[in-house]
């Protein structure tokens, strides 16, 4: 058994704590926001993105992907075609 901090994994059973369980979850997720969260600048969508960061347009109920790094980078679809372009 190992302890990290307030996290306990026990490899042998194969069992992991858990607070470890519910990150992991939560980290899983994908990230929904709206079109106008998405196509504002300052907004946590884009503050947070990175090429190929993939996202829920809650608006429109289309798949997203990032299209760069930049604050100002597009969202694009599947294909890659710009969805958003954010100002």
């Amino acid at each position: 058994m190992t302890t990290l901090g307030k996290v306990t994994v026990s490899t042998e059973e194969g069992l992991i704590s858990e607070e470890l369980a519910n990150y992991l979850d939560r980290a899983s997720q994908t990230p929904e926001y709206t079109t106008a969260q998405l196509l504002a600048k300052e907004t946590q969508a884009n503050r947070d993105k990175f090429l190929g960061k993939k996202v829920i347009n809650t608006t429109t109920g289309r798949t997203l992907w990032g299209g760069g790094n930049s604050l100002t980078s597009p969202w694009v679809d599947g294909s890659g075609t710009t969805v958003h372009t954010v100002t």
